[in-house]
């Protein structure tokens, strides 16, 4: 393998020989890859879901209003409301 003339990069160049042989020794699992890459991205869906249900259900329980509604009290526990 030879330096890239590059000097910002950090990589060599390889010869299509080379990434052959490279891939050979390698031989990365295709299916496993793609199916990581799907597990996180529904896996980063379903976080985003629960943090929009749980905001959702903490507006519900301080009483769905705003901070300048309550005169800028801030509804403090998730089980009361704040006072009006």
């Amino acid at each position: 393998m030879r330096k890239s003339s590059t000097p910002s990069r950090a990589g060599v160049k390889v010869s299509a020989k080379e990434r052959e042989q490279l891939v050979d020794v390698l031989r990365p699992n295709i299916k496993q890859v793609v199916q990581e890459g799907v597990d996180k991205y529904i896996g980063n869906g379903t976080r985003f879901l629960l943090e929009l249900l749980m905001h959702t259900e903490a507006r519900e329980l301080c009483g769905g209003s705003t901070a300048a509604q309550r005169g800028g009290r801030w509804c403090v526990g998730a089980l009361r409301k704040a006072p009006d």
